[in-house]
């Protein structure tokens, strides 16, 4: 299990930038977004995503501290953090997020912002490396786990809010923010296949029951309980013993037997697994 801490932008007194269309605040916006992205990670059964809040009133530096703090103790294996974009230039739009430079960070940061470009059909602004002192540095590299922070948009760009100003578009928005995220991280989204038992499964319980049921057969024949219960409560020792008179005749009878069934219960299982291959099922 992959665990993801998405991290909203600003606090609930200084919400930072304001959506020019709706009013709203980057706090607000982000999270309803953070919701989504919750939501959308219920496909991914090897991720786990948890959503976390600046708390007000610390001091810039001491609010940052604090949150991933919060992400490090929760044992997050990366952290995203939300935030769009504004600029006094109309011109300015765009998607593009940041990265600490780390090696993990820069894949996710890669992963999730080919995904937010492909989603909003954006200008690519790239990927941009951060240093401590320069903005957002902090929220880059304050806790363990690779982080990035993600300006999707302008929300003081017409471009960026067409794209961006319904709730289909922002649950596309969160679409592409977790299948980065599980790219870069290696957490495979559930699929149809995976609600049905494959081929392959199906097939080798049911040729392991029938070996089994043609040991328990063979045993039977020399004496010997099918019974795995019995056999623990008797002592298989004893049960052998008694039988030795028989083996000789019954053991390479069975044996044949037995490896013929194996054979047989290979070629079936590779046949099944081929299907599953060329389904899909693997």
């Amino acid at each position: 299990m992959k665990r993801l801490a998405i991290v909203v932008g600003h606090n609930s007194v200084k919400q930072g930038a304001v959506r020019k269309d709706t009013g709203e605040t980057e706090f607000v916006w982000n999270s309803d977004l953070a919701k989504m992205i919750e939501e959308e990670a219920q496909d991914y059964p090897e991720l786990e995503i948890k959503t976390f809040f600046r708390l007000p009133g610390l001091g810039y530096t001491r609010e940052i501290r604090r949150v991933y703090e919060e992400t490090d103790r929760w044992g997050a294996n990366a952290t995203v953090e939300l935030h769009f974009n504004s600029s006094a230039s109309r011109n300015a739009t765009g998607t593009e997020t940041l990265t600490s430079g780390t090696p993990a960070s820069m894949a996710l940061a890669i992963a999730v912002n080919q995904e937010m470009v492909a989603a909003l059909g954006l200008k690519d602004r790239g990927v941009k490396t951060r240093s401590a002192s320069d903005r957002g540095g902090a929220s880059l590299m304050s806790g363990r786990a690779p982080a990035a922070l993600i300006e999707p948009f302008f929300g003081s760009s017409e471009e960026g809010l067409k794209a961006t100003d319904s709730s289909q578009e922002k649950r596309a928005l969160a679409e592409a923010i977790v299948r980065g995220v599980a790219s870069s991280m290696g957490a495979m989204p559930r699929t149809d296949a995976q609600m049905i038992e494959s081929r392959t499964l199906r097939r080798t319980k049911s040729q392991r029951q029938k070996i089994m049921g043609a040991i328990a057969s063979a045993a039977a024949t020399v004496g010997l309980s099918g019974d795995a219960t019995a056999l623990e409560a008797i002592g298989l020792a004893e049960q052998i013993s008694a039988a030795l008179p028989y083996l000789k005749w019954i053991a390479p009878i069975a044996l044949i037997g037995i490896l013929y069934a194996l054979r047989i219960d290979a070629d079936a299982i590779e046949e099944a697994r081929w299907d599953d291959h060329e389904n899909g099922l693997r």
